[in-house]
Protein backbone atom coordinates (compact mmCIF):
# COMPACT_ATOMS: atom_id res chain seq x y z
CA UNK A 1 0.00 0.00 0.00
CA UNK A 2 3.01 2.32 0.44
CA UNK A 3 3.96 2.50 -3.17
CA UNK A 4 0.34 3.32 -4.06
CA UNK A 5 0.31 5.93 -2.06
CA UNK A 6 3.87 7.21 -2.87
CA UNK A 7 2.90 7.05 -6.48
CA UNK A 8 -0.13 9.21 -5.35
CA UNK A 9 2.29 11.63 -4.01
CA UNK A 10 4.31 11.79 -6.89
CA UNK A 11 1.41 12.30 -9.21
CA UNK A 12 1.61 9.04 -11.33
CA UNK A 13 -0.90 6.35 -11.34
CA UNK A 14 -1.09 4.01 -8.65
CA UNK A 15 -2.14 1.64 -11.36
CA UNK A 16 0.81 1.05 -13.66
CA UNK A 17 3.68 3.94 -11.74
CA UNK A 18 3.41 5.51 -15.55
CA UNK A 19 0.66 7.50 -16.36
CA UNK A 20 0.39 11.38 -14.91
CA UNK A 21 -2.79 11.64 -12.46
CA UNK A 22 -2.95 15.32 -13.51
CA UNK A 23 -3.34 16.59 -16.49
CA UNK A 24 -2.48 20.53 -15.12
CA UNK A 25 -2.37 21.24 -11.13
CA UNK A 26 -5.96 21.64 -10.29
CA UNK A 27 -7.42 18.92 -12.92
CA UNK A 28 -6.81 15.38 -11.89
CA UNK A 29 -7.36 13.04 -15.33
CA UNK A 30 -10.28 10.91 -15.78
CA UNK A 31 -8.39 8.13 -16.60
CA UNK A 32 -4.87 7.24 -17.08
CA UNK A 33 -3.32 7.68 -20.47
CA UNK A 34 -0.50 4.61 -20.10
CA UNK A 35 -3.07 2.17 -18.61
CA UNK A 36 -6.53 3.19 -18.56
CA UNK A 37 -7.57 2.68 -14.88
CA UNK A 38 -10.02 5.10 -13.83
CA UNK A 39 -9.61 8.08 -11.32
CA UNK A 40 -12.86 9.23 -10.91
CA UNK A 41 -15.47 6.61 -10.70
CA UNK A 42 -17.96 8.33 -7.52
CA UNK A 43 -17.91 11.89 -7.41
CA UNK A 44 -18.62 11.89 -3.67
CA UNK A 45 -14.93 9.97 -3.14
CA UNK A 46 -13.35 13.27 -3.21
CA UNK A 47 -15.01 14.28 0.31
CA UNK A 48 -11.90 12.77 2.21
CA UNK A 49 -8.70 14.90 0.22
CA UNK A 50 -10.56 17.92 0.23
CA UNK A 51 -11.46 17.57 4.26
CA UNK A 52 -7.37 16.55 4.56
CA UNK A 53 -6.51 19.76 2.77
CA UNK A 54 -8.89 22.37 4.89
CA UNK A 55 -7.62 20.38 7.90
CA UNK A 56 -3.82 21.27 6.91
CA UNK A 57 -4.76 24.60 6.35
CA UNK A 58 -6.36 24.57 9.73
CA UNK A 59 -3.36 23.07 11.18
CA UNK A 60 -1.38 25.58 10.19
CA UNK A 61 -3.16 28.19 10.70
CA UNK A 62 -4.03 27.47 14.64
CA UNK A 63 -0.19 25.58 14.62
CA UNK A 64 0.67 29.64 13.92
CA UNK A 65 -1.49 31.60 16.09
CA UNK A 66 0.38 29.22 18.67
CA UNK A 67 3.98 30.15 17.61
CA UNK A 68 2.68 33.89 17.50
CA UNK A 69 1.31 33.66 20.96
CA UNK A 70 4.15 31.44 22.95
CA UNK A 71 6.74 33.61 21.46
CA UNK A 72 5.00 36.69 22.36
CA UNK A 73 4.78 38.09 19.20
CA UNK A 74 0.93 38.56 18.05
CA UNK A 75 0.38 41.48 16.63
CA UNK A 76 -3.04 43.37 15.14
CA UNK A 77 -4.16 41.95 12.15
CA UNK A 78 -2.17 38.65 12.51
CA UNK A 79 -5.22 36.63 12.31
CA UNK A 80 -5.55 38.07 8.63
CA UNK A 81 -2.13 36.80 7.75
CA UNK A 82 -2.73 33.65 9.40
CA UNK A 83 -5.57 33.32 7.10
CA UNK A 84 -3.95 33.45 3.79
CA UNK A 85 -1.47 31.26 5.10
CA UNK A 86 -3.36 28.84 5.86
CA UNK A 87 -5.59 29.51 2.60
CA UNK A 88 -2.37 29.28 0.80
CA UNK A 89 -0.97 25.81 2.42
CA UNK A 90 -4.29 23.99 1.25
CA UNK A 91 -3.75 25.03 -2.30
CA UNK A 92 -0.26 23.79 -2.00
CA UNK A 93 -1.14 20.41 -0.89
CA UNK A 94 -4.02 20.15 -2.70
CA UNK A 95 -2.56 17.89 -5.83
CA UNK A 96 -0.44 15.96 -2.58
CA UNK A 97 -3.69 15.20 -0.75
CA UNK A 98 -5.78 14.07 -4.08
CA UNK A 99 -3.17 11.61 -5.40
CA UNK A 100 -2.31 10.18 -2.18
CA UNK A 101 -6.42 9.18 -1.90
CA UNK A 102 -6.49 8.20 -5.58
CA UNK A 103 -3.45 5.76 -4.54
CA UNK A 104 -5.51 4.97 -1.21
CA UNK A 105 -8.71 4.01 -3.76
CA UNK A 106 -6.36 2.01 -5.71
CA UNK A 107 -5.29 -0.41 -2.64
CA UNK A 108 -8.70 -1.05 -1.72
CA UNK A 109 -9.25 -2.07 -4.97
CA UNK A 110 -11.22 1.16 -6.08
CA UNK A 111 -9.10 2.49 -9.46
CA UNK A 112 -8.71 -0.18 -12.01
CA UNK A 113 -9.53 -0.14 -15.83
CA UNK A 114 -12.85 -0.31 -16.99
CA UNK A 115 -13.27 -3.68 -18.60
CA UNK A 116 -14.10 -3.64 -22.56
CA UNK A 117 -17.22 -4.44 -24.08
CA UNK A 118 -16.90 -7.28 -26.70
CA UNK A 119 -19.63 -6.77 -29.31
CA UNK A 120 -19.64 -10.12 -31.86
CA UNK A 121 -20.57 -8.60 -35.39
CA UNK A 122 -22.30 -10.68 -37.80
CA UNK A 123 -20.87 -12.94 -40.58
CA UNK A 124 -23.07 -10.95 -43.19
CA UNK A 125 -22.56 -7.45 -42.08
CA UNK A 126 -18.71 -7.62 -41.97
CA UNK A 127 -16.72 -6.31 -45.17
CA UNK A 128 -15.00 -9.18 -47.39
CA UNK A 129 -11.79 -7.11 -46.76
CA UNK A 130 -11.63 -7.50 -42.86
CA UNK A 131 -11.42 -11.20 -40.92
CA UNK A 132 -14.88 -12.91 -40.09
CA UNK A 133 -12.66 -13.47 -36.70
CA UNK A 134 -12.19 -9.81 -35.50
CA UNK A 135 -14.58 -8.97 -32.62
CA UNK A 136 -15.17 -5.38 -32.36
CA UNK A 137 -14.81 -3.29 -29.08
CA UNK A 138 -17.06 -1.01 -27.66
CA UNK A 139 -15.97 0.77 -24.61
CA UNK A 140 -19.27 3.33 -24.29
CA UNK A 141 -20.48 4.71 -21.57
CA UNK A 142 -23.62 2.52 -22.14
CA UNK A 143 -21.46 -0.82 -21.68
CA UNK A 144 -19.17 -0.13 -19.07
CA UNK A 145 -22.40 0.86 -17.00
CA UNK A 146 -23.92 -2.81 -18.29
CA UNK A 147 -20.35 -4.40 -16.49
CA UNK A 148 -20.70 -2.53 -13.46
CA UNK A 149 -24.19 -3.23 -12.75
CA UNK A 150 -23.65 -7.01 -13.37
CA UNK A 151 -20.99 -7.38 -11.92
CA UNK A 152 -22.65 -5.41 -8.92
CA UNK A 153 -25.49 -8.30 -9.57
CA UNK A 154 -23.22 -11.05 -9.03
CA UNK A 155 -21.40 -10.02 -6.23
CA UNK A 156 -24.16 -8.69 -4.21
CA UNK A 157 -22.04 -5.19 -3.59
CA UNK A 158 -22.12 -1.93 -5.25
CA UNK A 159 -19.65 -0.45 -7.56
CA UNK A 160 -18.35 2.91 -6.16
Amino acid sequence: MNSVIASGLLAKCPNCQQGDLFSNYWSLRETCDVCGARFLRDEGSWIAPTAFGYGFGAAVGVGGGVLLIATGTMFKGAEYMLMVIAGVATLVVYPWTKGMWVGMLHGWGLVYPDPVKVVETPVAAIDESEEASAPKVDASDEAIHAVDSAVAEATGEPIA
